[in-house]
């Protein structure tokens, strides 16, 4: 995702905050936000500087009306969980995640604080919120409509290449939003003739490991 994309869908995002935060801002009290990562590499990195120049085009400036508690899992999804449970434990007044097993992570630690998703493949289908038009609980934010848009890519790259008959797909088992665009793409490969190879990216780095003197 480009950095401009991500301060759009991030300011949109914030747009749904939760009312105290915003009297807070007006009182002059500093609001506090948990921005919870799976795993901070450049793209990561570009993204929460972005997610700080949004904050601020919307007049949140990091120490003088906002501060920002990041917590990063560094790539181990059983870390998610402790790391939000310490955000709820600092009292933040709002939880942002980026993708499915961070914001898993975040209800499971709080029903009560307002957690936004940036991103997710499918928010709907992965059971974070009730609807796109109705999310309910205290979970909001924006969808990729990954599953639906892979199922179109894939007819375009047959329409492009009508002799295309296997694609392969590497995936991350541990995620539940690339499942069901896995899912999906599976059900839509033999309607166009097309074999879908799905390779686990987990058991591709196992066997590299193996395979080092």
């Amino acid at each position: 995702m480009k950095r401009r994309e991500f301060i759009t869908l991030l300011g949109g995002a914030a747009a749904a905050w939760p009312l105290a935060a915003r009297a807070q801002q007006q009182s002059g009290k500093i609001s506090r936000i948990g921005f919870l990562t799976r795993k901070t590499d450049a793209s990561v990195s570009s993204q929460i500087d972005a997610f700080r120049e949004g904050l601020r085009d919307l007049g949140w400036i990091e120490g003088r009306n906002i501060s920002i508690e990041h917590r990063d899992a560094g790539g181990q999804f059983d870390r998610l969980r402790v790391l939000a449970a310490e955000l709820v434990d600092l009292n933040v007044d709002v939880i942002v995640t980026v993708d499915t097993p961070q914001t898993q992570a975040a209800q499971q630690a709080t029903r009560t604080i307002f957690i936004v998703i940036a991103v997710s493949a499918d928010p709907v289908g992965a059971g974070l919120v009730g609807s796109l038009a109705h999310p309910g609980g205290n979970t909001t934010g924006l969808s990729l409509l990954a599953p639906e848009t892979d199922e179109k890519t894939l007819e375009l790259l047959k329409e492009t290449l009508p002799r295309t008959k296997r694609v392969a797909i590497i995936f991350d088992p541990n995620n539940p939003g690339m499942m069901l665009r896995i899912k999906r793409l599976t059900a839509a490969a033999p309607k166009l003739a097309v074999q879908l190879q799905s390779i686990s990216a987990l058991r591709r780095i196992g066997s590299d490991r193996q395979r080092r003197p």
